[in-house]
C-alpha cells in the first residue's frame, strides 16, 4: 500500500511540494490531497484513511528518507569519503 501511496504522491508531487501559499496554491493542494485520498482509498484494502492520515505519512516518509540519508553521508563521511551535492 505504500508504494501505492507514493506512486499517487509522485503524479501529484509538483503540486504538493509547491512552497507558495496564496489562496489559488492552497485550494489546487487541498484537491490534490482530496483526489490522492479517493483514489487510494478506493484501492486498499486495509481499510479507509483521511486525508489528513494521508498527509502524516507522507510527511512521515520524507523525514525517514532523510533521516536515512544523513546517516549514510555521517558513515562516508567517517570513513573519509566525500560527497558533494
Amino acid at each position: 500500500e505504500k508504494f501505492k501511496f507514493i506512486e499517487l504522491i509522485e503524479r501529484e508531487k509538483h503540486i504538493i511540494e509547491n512552497k507558495k501559499t496564496d489562496n489559488i496554491t492552497v485550494k489546487d493542494k487541498e484537491q490534490c490531497w482530496m483526489g490522492i485520498t479517493n483514489e487510494f482509498n478506493s484501492s486498499c484494502i486495509s481499510g479507509h484513511q483521511d486525508m489528513n492520515c494521508l498527509k502524516n505519512c507522507w510527511d512521515n516518509l520524507k523525514k525517514k528518507t532523510c533521516k536515512h540519508y544523513a546517516e549514510i553521508r555521517s558513515e562516508l563521511f567517517k570513513i573519509g569519503i566525500l560527497i558533494f551535492y
